[in-house]
């Protein structure tokens, strides 16, 4: 009994040791910005600090973010999703006919969405992706219990006709990361109320502008990750897509030479990857995703069903996404453009199998942008298991 008692005694400080180290690590967030933000290229307001480009991936530091991604050559990794990207210059900013918004938006880059994993999506068969926990892929989280997020500050409106951009906005935030430290992943019963929202970053900490400040130097976070790997998953902005789909998520190989880019995960169709099963979302506009892997006997939980194609004990491979706010400049259009809500809640993080299933997570009270979710601390997660194992054979010897 002595025994046991010093062994639980030691893992319990083990424990609460590594839980402090875990602590002590701060993330590194990598982002993008909206277009139409004070520093990005395309800041209309024109004030001389522009030095980002909506369509890359930047890693916090002050004073002034690091590029780690180029949508073009040009930048880290020699692998890259287009030829040229430009932005529109900031004197078009509201000042583009109706019936040209269409064209203005084909014809730039602005990301939406993005999460770099060590992992190729494999193609569609049918079954769900399934993988054992030790070959889970780099850059995948297990049934995450937390998440980040950062909100619109602009809003449903475009660019190009509304001028409806985070620097004209009537809603700045000077904080645009928050930590949901609620019970984000809690069995079948995936939504609470109300979230409990801790701001992990300003703009100021991410090296973007000052806070406080003014409207006009307002800046948003567009799309959000926490690592880096060699397979950057994408989406494009619907206000800025280059002429591709903005419901649907691409890969681009950064290891790759040269211009890459693979339609890989849409937004509805029949014989495919997909969000949704629903042909009203064939027009929506994924805001963002974050892909996230789940139990087996939790996936029959949110979904109702067996896992097709998994065995018991398998990871299966789903993915978070959020939606954008329906644009009032896209009302006439019929083809590219549509709902960009696809009838489902800006404000709610939503989780699919990428079958076409999909259920609501947890709804806020703002649009949201940007999402990650936290790496586990892997030598905690040892501890606790330890201290697990402890507990049992404490049981059992009592």
């Amino acid at each position: 009994m002595l025994y046991w008692k010093k062994c639980w005694s030691l893992w319990v400080a083990v424990c609460v040791m590594l839980l402090l180290v875990n602590a002590g690590q701060a993330k590194t967030f990598n982002f993008s910005v909206d277009l139409g933000s004070d520093r990005d290229f395309s800041d209309p307001n024109a004030d001389g600090d522009e030095i980002l480009d909506c369509g890359d991936v930047y890693t916090e530091k002050t004073p002034d973010p690091v590029l780690i991604k180029n949508d073009t050559n040009g930048g880290p990794n020699t692998g890259y999703p287009y030829a040229s990207a430009p932005q529109p210059v900031h004197t078009l900013i509201g000042n583009v006919l109706p019936a040209n918004v269409e064209a203005q938006y084909g014809s730039y880059f602005d990301l939406d969405g993005d999460d770099q994993i060590h992992f190729v999506l494999p193609n569609y068969n049918g079954n769900v992706v399934s993988f054992l926990s030790q070959n889970r892929p780099l850059g995948v989280y297990y049934e995450p219990t937390n998440i980040y997020l950062s909100f619109e500050d602009d809003g449903p409106n475009g660019w190009a006709n509304s001028g409806d951009v985070p620097v004209t906005a009537l809603r700045d935030d000077p904080n645009e990361i928050y930590l949901d430290t609620g019970n984000f992943w809690n069995g079948a019963n995936m939504s609470w109320s109300p979230p409990t929202l801790a701001v992990e970053r300003t703009e100021t900490q991410l090296g973007l502008a000052p806070a406080p400040g003014t409207q006009a130097e307002d800046d948003d976070v567009d799309a959000l990750d926490t690592e880096q790997h060699r397979y950057w998953y994408w989406s494009p902005d619907h206000e800025a897509n280059m002429g591709d789909d903005p419901g649907s998520i691409y890969l681009t190989d950064k290891q790759a030479t040269g211009v890459n880019k693979t339609q890989v995960i849409d937004d509805y169709n029949a014989t495919g990857w997909r969000l949704s099963n629903k042909a009203s979302h064939e027009e929506m506009d994924v805001d963002a995703f974050e892909f996230v892997a789940i139990g087996f006997d939790t996936y029959i939980d949110i979904f109702g069903d067996q896992p097709l194609g998994a065995n018991p004990g398998d990871e299966i491979l789903c993915v978070l996404f959020s939606v954008d706010g329906d644009d009032a400049d896209t009302t006439n259009f019929n083809d590219l453009y549509g709902d960009e809500s696809g009838g489902l809640n800006p404000n709610t993080v939503y989780i699919s199998n990428m079958l076409g299933n999909y259920i609501e997570m947890a709804t806020y009270n703002d649009d949201i942008d940007a999402i990650t979710v936290p790496e586990p601390c892997t030598l905690t997660l040892l501890g606790f298991s330890g201290l697990g194992l402890l507990i049992r054979r404490k049981r059992r010897t009592a």
